[in-house]
């Protein structure tokens, strides 16, 4: 592809290989239009002269990002490079084998700004510790127990706490959710070690996301943390979307498989808002479905929304999956998921994200009781 694309540019032109299959190619002095007259070469010398090797032909393609530099530049070489990412990734999700050119219209010079302001504050934060976890609890419907939480980042940010929404966005577009994953990992593992000497039966449940969960080496890191603060394998829960475990399902079930095999357990997250393939279901090796809150949140209301509930219900039941409704918010909810079998609740009525839940909820892992908001 290297060689390729040599050719496809001129003499002058500095290419590189950013990692993985992405290339950068530097082209000085050029307009827009020649810019992508250049593009527009590299694409069609890959769809007309395919690539072969060892007697087999591989027809390749690329999607192609322009950004350009223009006089008065205000931003880094490091920002340049990561709105040709973003336009990069909006080719892909326009059809893939096209180019797309970064634009600033209108507010966009603005949320650009913002956007790599919130890439040097998440670089800053992850090397200096700034990220926090705060865990709401998880309730056993029948029992009143609560030995699961999960744990859900939070940005310190002075006497100030900043919820994901704000951040993670932005954490996806310059490839930190990686690291940032790790971080909740190791971090959530480290803390459950400590609270296991007084809640032996305490579990955690840890969310992941796409990129993070198809990482090479992700299982091998999971079982190092886990060794290393000398936590069972079976205490963990991670949690994944139905989006990311059917769309990457390959690559998922072995990852998913080889932390099953040491005693980790698996959670489909916001089941039912995603492809609800059952064909899919049934051969993920995850343990809970979480029941995603926009059928939970007006339960109590919707004929509809309680037709589907006790669906996925009976589903999870004849799967051998045990069911946690999410966004459990009052009493009447509560009784109702209760009544239809639901195994587990969470919401601001079982109790909210706090730093410090796990501690107040020491007595309450011993008996059971009655969840108040």
């Amino acid at each position: 592809m290297a060689e390729r694309l040599r050719h496809s540019v001129r003499p002058g032109d500095l290419i590189a290989r950013v990692g993985g299959d992405e290339f950068v190619i530097f082209l000085q002095n050029v307009e827009r239009r020649r810019a992508q007259q250049l593009s527009q070469q590299v694409v069609n010398d890959l769809k007309e002269y395919p690539l072969t090797q060892d007697g087999q032909t591989f027809h390749v393609g690329c999607s192609i990002s322009i950004a350009m530099i223009e006089r008065n530049n205000p931003f880094t070489p490091t920002e340049i490079v990561s709105q040709a990412d973003l336009a990069c990734r909006q080719a892909k999700i326009d059809g893939r084998n096209r180019i797309c050119i970064y634009e600033l219209v209108g507010d966009d010079l603005a949320n650009v700004h913002n956007d790599l302001q919130w890439q040097l504050r998440l670089k800053a934060a992850l090397k200096n510790n700034q990220f926090v976890l705060h865990y709401q609890p998880i309730q056993h419907v029948k029992t009143g127990e609560t030995q699961h939480y999960e744990a859900l980042i939070r940005l310190q940010d002075g006497d100030k706490l900043i919820y994901p929404d704000a951040f993670l966005s932005a954490a996806r577009h310059f490839s930190l959710m990686t690291e940032i994953d790790q971080w909740v990992i190791s971090t959530a593992i480290a803390e459950l070690s400590t609270w296991r000497r007084d809640l032996p039966n305490l579990k955690i449940g840890i969310n992941l996301t796409g990129s993070t969960f198809i990482e090479t080496g992700f299982s091998d890191f999971v079982l190092r943390e886990l060794e290393r603060h000398h936590v069972p394998a079976d205490r963990i829960i991670f949690e994944i979307t139905e989006q990311v475990a059917i769309s990457s399902f390959s690559d998922a079930v072995p990852q998913i498989k080889a932390l099953v095999d040491r005693g980790c357990e698996f959670a489909v997250d916001d089941f039912g808002t995603g492809y609800s393939s059952l064909s899919y279901l049934k051969r993920l090796p995850v343990k809970y479905i979480k029941i995603d809150g926009v059928f939970i949140c007006k339960l109590v209301e919707s004929e509809v929304d309680q037709t589907i509930v006790k669906a996925i219900v009976d589903i999870a039941r004849i799967m051998g999956k045990e069911t946690i409704a999410e966004f459990v918010g009052d009493e009447a909810t509560a009784e109702l998921i209760r009544r239809i079998g639901i195994d587990y609740a969470q919401g601001y009525h079982i109790g909210k994200p706090t730093r410090d839940s796990v501690t107040l909820a020491c007595e309450s892992t011993r008996k059971p009781h009655t969840a108040r908001a």
